[in-house]
């Protein structure tokens, strides 16, 4: 996941979908590689959205991957 931090989900879903699969590149659509995305996110425990995962590259370009944990905002004593 830390190859993909800092990425936007538009490369990952333009990745996925014209490198996948390997024998037949590019078969899927547009929402079949959203959803397979959609559901690695929440397999791994990444917060929903309010709606499904977007298709478009403009609404992807908008969501930024972070794989990091954010910092804490509580004071320390």
């Amino acid at each position: 996941m830390s190859s993909w931090n800092g990425q936007t989900l538009h490369v990952l879903h333009d990745r996925v979908r014209t490198t996948m699969p390997t024998d037949t590149p590019g078969v899927f659509s547009r929402r079949d590689v959203a959803d397979v995305i959609a559901y690695v996110l929440q397999y791994n425990r990444f917060p929903a959205g309010t709606a499904d995962l977007p298709t478009s590259d403009e609404e992807l370009k908008g969501i930024l991957f972070v794989s990091t944990k954010p910092a804490s905002t509580s004071a320390r004593p």
